[in-house]
């Protein structure tokens, strides 16, 4: 594929279908098509291709008016605090948080997450996807396997992750329905996880300890709200109808996440488990609210729900998952501060804004947590960025990627994950590069 359409697909120009970007927002016009993550670069679905490509961001551009700042310092020392896993590997369960009383951090980073009886700075990055959708569960009709039929290879990208600096992996897990992990009765409603979904559950946190990193699963994603879908002879189910009815996402919750969390609190490698991403830039997946200058334009492929329905998938999910793994801290990966007064009332433990270049026009990268709308009273990471020489090159900002992730240590930020792993593998020296500079301050 050229490197125009991997841009394309990645930077929000809605989904590669045989090759072709459908629904790229206007350069010229800030408030057309904006730029979400996901999206392999690769054709859509295609049982032939690896990493099989879900659409990239989309919806609203920014609204020249910003004023959605709130009022809170910059992002605190972090409340999450899983249990303890040293590098040789100890058994501790992330359903409870670590006993940190007698140990002495030796180098703390004053603004960073606290995780496994340290506060660093949170350095990590995206993996996000070994195959999408299947890396958990497999997808047999194309012949894709999960984590644990797959191990070595997934080992030996956590490897080459952990070698250059990354202590925190965020791995999606059920992005949309095409894989083989989430079983479905008559009527479309989840039953349960397959035992695929759960040995690759147990395989990665395995991995996870053997690499010397730590998890951030991503449960969902904006991806899921498309219709569903036949591709490939594979039913994809759309979510949407999960979200809106308060029966049916009381299924998604005691079917779907908490048997994902218990699985996790349940291995012997809990600890390896950081924390929680319950679903993936839902604001593309939401419909206008009308509460705020700043509103939902969600992308016109997706079957949106509304917000107070989106609110409560994510505060019962986040529920569920404090009470299989209090030890894991809960985020949402937002697509990007515009829509940050729409969810302070959340209770989660780690704010996770992501920004790419449209999003770095009117909230820029040199703004403090709460100059963007970030709550105090929690650390603050951001959730993705390219990971590119110079991330924000495609509006014309030619900061190099060094210079943004010292901005971020400066300014009360507590970690940052750059996006990704899949296929920008080959920029993993410039994550080395700012790992090495700062040393264990930002190493778990």
């Amino acid at each position: 594929m050229s490197r125009a359409l991997e841009v394309a697909a990645l930077s929000g120009c809605w989904g590669l279908v045989s090759l072709l970007v459908l629904g790229c927002g206007s350069e010229s016009n800030p408030n057309a098509g904006a730029g979400g993550s996901s999206g392999a670069a690769s054709s859509a679905g295609s049982p032939a291709t690896a990493g099989s490509a879900a659409g990239g961001g989309g919806g609203a551009g920014p609204v020249a008016n910003a004023g959605s700042a709130g009022t809170a310092g910059n992002g605190s020392a972090g409340s999450s605090g899983s249990s303890s896993g040293s590098n040789s590997g100890g058994n501790g369960s992330a359903g409870s948080a670590a006993d940190c009383t007698a140990i002495t951090d030796e180098c703390p980073m004053p603004t960073g997450l606290e995780l496994a009886c340290k506060q660093r700075f949170a350095l990590g990055i995206n993996y996000a996807w070994r195959d999408f959708g299947a890396d958990f569960g497999g997808l047999s009709a194309w012949s894709k396997p999960g984590v644990a039929a797959g191990a070595a290879g997934y080992a030996a990208d956590l490897s080459a992750m952990k070698a250059a600096g990354a202590s925190l992996i965020r791995w999606w897990v059920f992005p949309d329905f095409r894989g083989d992990g989430v079983t479905f009765d008559a009527s479309d409603d989840p039953t349960g996880l397959s035992a695929t979904a759960l040995a690759d559950v147990a395989k990665a946190l395995e991995l996870a300890q053997q690499a010397d990193v730590y998890l951030v699963p991503t449960i969902f994603s904006f991806d899921a709200f498309r219709p569903t879908t036949t591709t490939e002879g594979v039913t994809i189910r759309g979510m949407t109808g999960l979200v809106t009815s308060a029966a049916r996402r009381a299924k998604l919750i005691a079917n779907v996440v908490r048997p994902l969390a218990h699985a996790a609190a349940m291995s012997p490698h809990a600890a390896r488990l950081a924390g929680w991403d319950i679903v993936n830039e839902p604001e593309w997946a939401i419909e206008p609210s009308g509460q705020n200058s700043q509103d939902f334009a969600p992308n016109e492929e997706l079957d949106a729900v509304t917000l107070a329905d989106m609110k409560a998938l994510i505060a019962e999910a986040a529920s569920a998952l404090k009470e299989e793994t209090p030890g894991a801290f809960t985020s949402v990966g937002w697509a990007a501060a515009k829509w940050s007064w729409a969810f302070d009332d959340l209770e989660l433990d780690v704010n996770q804004p992501h920004i790419y270049g449209w999003v770095n026009e009117y909230w820029p990268y040199t703004k403090t947590p709460a100059e963007l709308g970030y709550s105090a009273d929690r650390p603050t990471i951001i959730g993705e960025v390219f990971l590119q020489a110079m991330p924000f090159s495609d509006r014309n900002n030619n900061d190099a990627l060094g210079t943004i992730l010292e901005s971020w240590w400066s300014n009360g930020y507590a970690g940052a994950w750059p996006w990704q792993h899949f296929d920008q593998a080959a920029n993993l020296p410039l994550l080395k590069a700012f790992a090495d500079a700062k040393g264990c301050e930002a190493k778990f």
